[in-house]
């Protein structure tokens, strides 16, 4: 807060006459709304504070914000919110009616297209029931000599057998070329029955395998024969092994196949008659609408209407069977379906809406609130700008100032070595010993005058990267000359651990030098009185490293990956605020040295740098 000077004055000279108080900050003053400071904001109540915390809090409302920021925040917000609105609200709006309105074709088309993989899914299910066991009587028959299983016995064994895993065959017999049943195993008494009568015998007679009709024959049951010839061996003739299974099992299979894409499945033949019952169209033996089966090969689709319902129908033609497969959908589009999207799209919509206002209004105050941290960031970068340039200029003018001291220190050395020569000149020069010390002192104090007129000359040259051979140790011990006073005043304890045999490394004394000030300017910074810094030197592998550890509180794992970044700082306050740029320019040195930097930072156990350097390193690339 700005005072006035007068104000300023008073207090000031009061805690500088002998017998006053001391200082104390300006007293607390009542908050009074004037132009140049903004009115304190008035209390929102809860729910504006909740909608504050759902939706963000304005930028405009934000302390400390500038009344013409203010306004232009404002401004930049609304019309955000309205080219947003117009952006999204109206696109969504067209879309969701397209959406609705195509909506009946898209459940039209996937009906189709789930209705058509389930028409295939079960025409290769029944094809591959009835094959596995023409498969299972071929494998069978071509395992026997001709007549062996002519022998009654032998084809009971067999059927035996077979009924283990195959429980659905009724029974099975063995027929000559001229059609008389030589072997039967089974419930009926068939040995010896001709069946070169019988329709299926005629078809078969001329295929190696065959998968017949539904038909009743001479058992009176409505069953279906699949059959398998072998030739004899030397000659034209043949011998047929058939099984019998009951056609009560294929609906019983069909009922076994699951099509979620369909609500009836069922069996025709050729002239449409049903070979299984249909939940819609009756049981075996009547007509199905012989218009509402597509034709072609393949899966075919077509529809019906039923009861004014539209239908959808998927037909498919069995491989090597008399049946044609039939899958119906009903309510395929629109129906019941169709009333609870349009009920669930429109909850949808009206819900979608609601969010996507809220977010707009969300990420415009989230936005303008970007667009003042960047405003305020932009300020202090700046400043910043302002104050390096400011560190510049004071560089400048410490190595000028270095310069113009060194002359003068030049000529007053020589002359405390001419007092000396004097003194020195006769044992009977009056205060001799006297002149001497003092001469000695004064020699002692440009000496110190010198060494700080170098080091500032040494951090203030600005210059290029310069390779020499040069000994770490020397360079540490430079920079803590450099902060030793400080250390000293703040009571902070430097302790050196620097090993003995540490190579010489290839690297840029100048850059050096500011890589370890800004890291033991660090350490120094956050240790409090009665603190210590340990720097540690030591070789391993064609590496020379370097470890500055700090008794301070450490840095919280949260933060410690961004330490490096630029302008982040933990410091704060007005006389320990940092840039944020010590650290960054750091990393960016060692990098440039070849080196690496890493830290350790155990909770509450202080911080510790470790900074590595290679013996050899080729700068220039």
């Amino acid at each position: 807060m700005i005072s006035s000077p007068g104000r300023i004055s008073r207090w000031w000279t009061a805690s500088s006459v002998p017998g006053r108080k001391p200082w104390r900050p300006w007293p607390p003053a009542t908050c009074v709304p004037t132009p140049s400071s903004p009115a304190p904001r008035p209390d929102r109540g809860e729910p504006m504070r909740i909608l504050d915390r759902i939706l963000g809090t304005p930028a405009d409302e934000e302390p400390g914000v500038a009344p013409d920021r203010r306004s232009r925040y404002s401004q930049l917000q609304r019309l955000f919110i309205s080219v947003t609105l117009v952006a999204i609200i109206l696109p969504l709006t067209i879309t969701a009616s397209l959406g609705l309105y195509q909506y009946r074709s898209l459940m039209e088309t996937e009906a189709r297209e789930k209705l058509e993989l389930d028409a295939l899914a079960a025409k290769q299910a029944i094809e591959f029931h009835i094959n596995e066991s023409l498969s299972t009587m071929a494998i069978t028959a071509g395992a026997y000599e001709h007549g062996e299983l002519f022998d009654q016995a032998t084809l009971e064994a067999l059927f035996s057998r077979m009924r283990d895993e195959y429980w659905w065959v009724t029974d099975l017999s063995v027929l000559d070329a001229r059609g008389v049943q030589k072997s039967y195993a089974g419930p009926y008494p068939f040995l010896g029955r001709d069946y070169s009568q019988q329709e299926w015998f005629q078809v078969a007679y001329t295929r190696e395998s065959y998968v017949s009709d539904i038909f009743t024959g001479y058992r009176g049951v409505p069953h279906f024969v699949i059959t398998v010839s072998q030739g004899v061996p030397g000659t034209d003739s043949f011998w047929m092994l058939r099984a019998s299974i009951n056609a009560e099992h294929l609906g019983s299979y069909i009922d076994t196949i699951n099509t979620d894409a369909s609500t009836d499945m069922f069996l025709t033949t050729k002239d449409f008659t049903l070979r299984t019952n249909s939940a819609n169209n009756g049981s075996v033996g009547q007509k199905y609408p012989a218009e509402s089966v597509p034709a072609g090969t393949g899966i075919t689709l077509g529809e019906r209407k039923v009861d004014g319902e539209q239908v959808l129908v998927a037909s498919a033609a069995l491989t090597d069977m008399p049946w044609f497969l039939v899958l119906e959908k009903q309510g395929f589009a629109g129906g019941r379906n169709w009333d609870r999207f349009r009920t669930q799209f429109i909850i949808i919509g009206m819900a979608t809406s609601l969010a996507a206002f809220l977010i707009i209004f969300r990420i415009s105050r989230a936005m303008i609130n970007q667009i003042r941290r960047a405003d305020s960031r932009r300020d202090k970068i700046l400043d910043e700008a302002q104050h390096t340039a400011k560190l510049a200029s004071v560089g400048r003018l410490a190595a000028g100032v270095a310069h113009e001291i060194n002359n003068p220190l030049a000529i007053i050395n020589e002359k405390i070595g001419l007092i000396n020569d004097l003194a020195n000149s006769s044992d009977a020069f009056p205060n001799r010993d006297r002149f001497i010390t003092i001469s000695d002192d004064a020699s002692d104090a440009v000496r110190r005058c010198k060494e700080i007129t170098h080091r500032l000359l040494g951090f203030a040259r600005r210059m290029e990267v310069r390779k020499e051979d040069l000994r770490i140790n020397d360079v540490i011990r430079e920079v803590v000359g450099f902060v030793e006073k400080e250390a000293m005043f703040r009571d902070i304890k430097i302790e050196l651990e620097l090993g003995e045999s540490i190579p010489l490394i290839e690297s840029d004394r100048g850059q050096l030098q500011q890589i370890f000030l800004n890291i033991i300017n660090n350490a120094l910074d956050a240790v409090e009185s009665d603190g210590l810094v340990t720097i540690v030197t030591r070789s391993m592998d064609g590496i020379v490293r370097t470890t500055i550890t700090d008794t301070g509180p450490g840095i919280p794992e949260r933060i410690r990956n961004n330490i490096f970044e630029p302008f982040f700082t933990t410091k704060s306050g007005e006389s320990g605020s940092g840039t944020g740029l010590g650290l960054s320019i750091t990393y960016g040195l060692v990098k440039k040295l070849c080196g690496r930097i890493d830290i350790e930072s155990p909770p509450g156990k202080g911080a510790t740098f470790i900074i590595d350097f290679p013996v050899k390193c080729d700068l220039e690339e």
